[in-house]
């Protein structure tokens, strides 16, 4: 299932349409904003606040409408928005969160808050494009479309967070 198929399913039923969306990129957008937020809470309700938001998006299923890239642009900004509210009401961010008791829950999670704590040493601008790359297998287009930068800028910041990321790992041995 991709894109092209749920705007042709939306021309039948735009329900059918949305339910195809919500399966494709509900998990997807939930875990890009656990990337950026730490929150696994925090992630379900802003990916839910997104899809919301996208059944309500007339142009979605129109010809030439970048529905990925548009998700991903909605959740960057919806996780930004969630920032600038914990730093209204002066709260903090509990960046790691061990819920399951299972061996493999917790050396996943710790493996994971390994990958983020290297990740973290990287600058932003350069970690998110990287993310959205390699996590998110997106296009340079499609990373283009989400922040808004030319597909040049796109390579550029790929290739300095490439070696960020090669510098912080030889420190940490």
């Amino acid at each position: 299932m991709d894109d092209k198929t749920i705007k042709q399913t939306a021309l039948k039923n735009r329900d059918e349409a949305f339910k195809m969306l919500f399966d494709l990129y509900f998990d997807r957008i939930t875990r890009y904003c656990l990337h950026l937020t730490g929150e696994p809470d925090e992630s379900f309700d802003i990916a839910q606040e997104v899809l919301i938001k996208a059944s309500l998006e007339e142009a979605l299923y129109s010809d030439g409408f970048q529905i990925r890239a548009w998700l991903y642009r909605v959740a960057r900004n919806a996780c930004l928005s969630y920032f600038r509210e914990l730093k209204k009401k002066f709260r903090f961010l509990n960046m790691y969160r061990v819920e399951e008791s299972n061996s493999e829950t917790i050396e996943r999670n710790l493996e994971y808050e390994r990958i983020n704590r290297l990740l973290s040493k990287i600058p932003p601008k350069f970690r998110n494009v990287l993310y959205l790359r390699f996590y998110e297998d997106m296009s340079y287009e499609e990373i283009a479309e989400v922040e808004k930068i030319p597909v040049g800028s796109v390579k550029s910041r790929l290739s300095f967070a490439k070696e960020y990321l090669a510098e912080v790992l030889k420190n940490e041995q």
